[in-house]
């Protein structure tokens, strides 16, 4: 299995990386929050979320990639070549987007706490979701992440996650609908999450 394909337009992915070295890349509410929104800032142009939950010393995103048309669109405004852009540059594109946030958050980080050198692993890790079973998983295990970890005994008790999104009805930027759809309804999406982890995708993921 390759953990760490090819960021392809209109695909799936889970997105997820470790503190080097088991460093915290979180120490307080204000390093999740400006993580989110510089993530927001970085990646929103290039993708939609599907979910999301950040730990102390880690993260996961599920995430969708725009279509062709979307991205050719973004690199064009970023773009100074004169020349026509090739669509086989895209996924090239996309990555440097998830590579420019880790740096400005990395740096933003560093300076707070006089702190240096690697603050992510590298590379950042990616699995391709190819099919709707595979990302309710993916999407159920992250969700259940801060249970799997001990934090909290219950998913709805962790303060960084998308399932919030999930439980409320106001506007979110959580690809809430198509994703529910997926599952079948609300209902569905709350059943699915009351089950045990799928244990072949614990045994597939590596932290």
């Amino acid at each position: 299995m390759n953990i760490n394909p090819i960021l392809s337009p209109d695909n799936y992915y889970h997105i997820y990386n470790h503190g080097n070295a088991d460093d915290n890349i979180f120490r307080n509410n204000g390093n999740y929050s400006y993580f989110l929104n510089r993530y927001a800032y970085h990646i929103n142009p290039v993708a939609e979320t599907c979910a999301y939950c950040l730990l102390p010393n880690h993260f996961h995103f599920i995430i969708h990639v725009k279509n062709e048309m979307d991205l050719l669109k973004i690199m064009n405004k970023k773009n100074v070549r004169t020349e026509k852009i090739n669509t086989d540059e895209l996924p090239g594109f996309v990555n440097q987007q998830f590579s420019n946030f880790f740096n400005a958050y990395s740096k933003a980080f560093n300076k707070m706490y006089n702190r240096k050198g690697k603050l992510f692993m590298l590379p950042f890790k990616r699995k391709h979701l190819d099919t709707d079973a595979y990302l309710m998983k993916a999407i159920h295990y992250i969700h259940s992440n801060p249970v799997h970890h001990a934090f909290v005994k219950n998913m709805n008790d962790w303060s960084y996650s998308s399932i919030h999104a999930y439980e409320s009805e106001r506007k979110t930027q959580i690809q809430r609908q198509s994703i529910l759809e997926i599952f079948g309804s609300f209902q569905a999406f709350k059943k699915y999450h009351a089950q045990p982890v799928d244990t072949q995708y614990k045994i597939e993921m590596d932290f």
